[in-house]
């Protein structure tokens, strides 16, 4: 993730390992119903930490590909869609113990990054435009477009548009679904637009460019929710807007933490966590939500016994990170670092 004749820069591994705490923490509470509110999902409408996690680690998805020479190659990037909605289909089978090909994270991660990918073909001019249509278009047919069961302007479960397009394309509403997946190609292509600031401008610059790209998005993002709720089971505009400015100023202060700054030594536990981002997003499916989760209960036990449910909550997803961080600094300690 360098670019030519530069020091590898270090924040979109340190702001990719961030995304992946998060996303432990998330998904392992011990006891969901006992975690903090804000690291348990807004109900349909509004904002928590939690909610902040999968759109941090598609911005980094982004921020990613000015870096990456596979990015540019049609096969690479092709194989690459093709492995994680496989994988994909297969971590999800792994939770449902049963087969179970449908729609997830990979999945999502590989549709979004699949379109961003094309868009990125226009001419560059073109191609901050098109992101802007795509969510005015999608903010119009959820205004407008009439179908069965949907009620136009609606933003609410059951009469939206994006259900109705779940349930004709794939048999059920998804929040991994066919409209997300459109929508958080923008999240991508907010990534890539930090990620050329990274590689292209004066280093002394760029904290304070990505600073003000957050502070616009994130600044529109807020004027958009006075009319569109942010949502993130329908992906809306608002929530792209307001999550893509907030992981841009995060990527700023990781920036100028560790690249420019002293925050070189203790950055070391997210970049290790974020270099193999997807190695150990697969690993903790396979080990809590697959292999552990018959036993979870009784390993919660003794936790919620000792400190309370909340604690029990916490502690267990801690423990997840732990055990997710030894293996990644094992993984990097051989170098080992897997792509697809």
């Amino acid at each position: 993730m360098a670019g030519s004749g530069r020091e590898r820069i270090l924040a979109i591994d340190v702001v990719r390992g961030l995304a992946v705490v998060g996303m432990l923490l998330v998904n392992n509470a011990g006891i969901p119903a006992a975690m903090p509110q804000e690291l348990r999902h807004a109900s349909w409408q509004g904002l928590t930490l939690a909610d902040q996690v999968f759109p941090l680690f598609l911005f980094t998805v982004g921020a990613s590909m000015p870096f990456s020479q596979r990015a540019q190659r049609p096969g690479a990037v092709l194989r690459r869609v093709m492995v994680l909605f496989l994988l994909g289909c297969l971590l999800v089978s792994a939770k449902q113990y049963r087969l179970a090909p449908s729609t997830g994270v990979l999945q999502q991660i590989a549709g979004a990054y699949l379109l961003a990918w094309a868009l990125l073909r226009l001419p560059r001019r073109a191609q901050l435009p098109t992101g802007a249509f795509l969510l005015a278009g999608l903010w119009a047919a959820f205004s407008f477009v009439p179908a069965p069961g949907v009620r136009p302007g609606s933003w609410a479960p059951g009469s939206n548009l994006a259900e109705f397009v779940d349930r004709l394309l794939l048999g059920q509403f998804s929040e991994h679904g066919v409209l997300v997946m459109v929508s958080s190609s923008v999240s991508v292509l907010a990534g890539v637009a930090a990620g050329r600031l990274l590689r292209g401008a004066p280093a002394a610059g760029v904290t304070r460019r990505l600073l003000s790209l957050g502070g616009a998005m994130l600044g529109l993002g807020l004027l958009v929710a006075v009319a569109v709720p942010i949502s993130k089971p329908l992906w809306t505009p608002s929530f792209v807007l307001v999550t893509a400015g907030i992981s841009a100023l995060v990527t700023a202060a990781a920036y100028r933490l560790v690249d420019r700054g002293p925050g070189r030594r203790w950055a070391r536990p997210p970049v290790t966590l974020g270099s193999n981002a997807l190695a150990l997003y697969a690993a903790s499916v396979l080990l809590f939500a697959f292999l552990l989760k018959p036993w979870q209960a009784a390993l919660v036990r003794p936790l919620a016994a000792a400190g309370g449910a909340t604690f029990a909550a916490l502690a267990y997803a801690a423990g997840t990170v732990l055990v997710a961080w030894a293996l990644a600094e094992w993984l990097y300690w051989r170098r080992v670092f897997v792509k697809v």
